[in-house]
């Protein structure tokens, strides 16, 4: 297997490839583990495609909500903001990312080229992924072949030809939208995406609501603004969530002290940072190193 599936990996800014020249991520969201059940607004260049295995979960891709069902999925295009909340309780997603640059990277053809240009009709977009329609069912029974190949001997091969199959029908899916120019895309926007990479670069530091407003050359009221349109939160409870997330997955991956991750997320202390942790997930930070990873990692024969 080419790659490990986690809950976590989702909050990555910048995905992370075993193979570089067979870059695609896999892994699943299991809201149950996460914070409010739900993960927070955040924006990734690479293209991502979902589809919903268990329950229904409500997307917000750039303001605009989207009600996935079971069976049902969705495209979310690069620089997309989103963020999602499970509907009902024990929903499991299933995801995949790549960059618009995969088939070149897969087959070092220039022949394909003319495929990958069609991706700009992609940027800062998203789309409701609907099994009754035939096109659209065509990638979701595709997405569900490279989940069921996570566990063979072959897994990039069955992968490798489910990417192919996909991208017959991604150009399809905004042929009736209008062409978006980068200089429309809002300007508020744009400062999110900013805030948000600051605070991924920066969350291990003592940083402030008035250094986020500043990575955006913005003042305090307007990023509390932004945070408010975009996350509906707070830039700093959107900080101490991101800090959440970071030191559940170090629990889960890693042998490391609880007062290591919790130094090493930027929380002022550990007694500060096991109340903090245990008034989000129930538990205490240990307890629920012990208790969760049957929760987190996903038994990939389900569904």
């Amino acid at each position: 297997m080419n790659n490990k599936i986690d809950a976590f990996d989702v909050l990555q800014e910048q995905v992370n490839y075993k193979f570089k020249d067979f870059p695609i991520a896999i892994f699943c969201d299991v809201f149950d583990a996460f914070v409010d059940n739900s993960f927070f607004c955040h924006w990734h260049e690479e293209v991502e495609l979902a589809v919903v295995l268990h329950g229904t979960v409500e997307y917000l891709l750039n303001q605009v909500p989207y009600i996935v069902k079971e069976g049902n999925g969705i495209f979310i295009g690069p620089r997309v903001l989103h963020s999602a909340k499970q509907i009902v309780k024990g929903s499991v997603v299933f995801n995949i990312l790549f960059p618009n640059r995969i088939l070149s990277q897969m087959f070092y053809n220039f022949a394909l080229h003319k495929y990958t240009s069609q991706t700009s009709d992609w940027f800062n977009r998203g789309c409701l992924l609907n099994k009754s329609v035939p096109e659209k069912n065509e990638i979701l029974n595709s997405l569900k072949k490279i989940k069921e190949s996570t566990l063979s001997n072959t897994c990039e091969l069955i992968q490798a030809e489910a990417i192919l199959h996909i991208w017959q029908y991604l150009p399809n899916l905004f042929t009736s939208f209008p062409v978006i120019s980068p200089v429309s895309l809002s300007i508020r926007e744009e400062r999110m995406r900013n805030m948000i990479l600051y605070i991924h670069d920066n969350y291990m530091y003592p940083i402030t609501a008035t250094s986020i407003a500043a990575s955006a050359n913005i003042s305090r009221s307007e990023c509390f603004r932004c945070f408010s349109i975009f996350g509906k939160t707070s830039p700093i409870d959107y900080l101490n969530t991101y800090r959440l997330h970071i030191a559940a997955r170090k629990l889960l991956e890693s042998s490391e002290s609880v007062s290591n991750i919790s130094n090493s997320c930027g929380f002022s202390s550990t007694s500060y940072f096991s109340k903090f942790f245990k008034n989000n997930y129930g538990v205490s930070p240990l307890a629920f190193r012990k208790q969760s990873g049957n929760i987190v990692h996903l038994n990939m024969n389900e569904g």
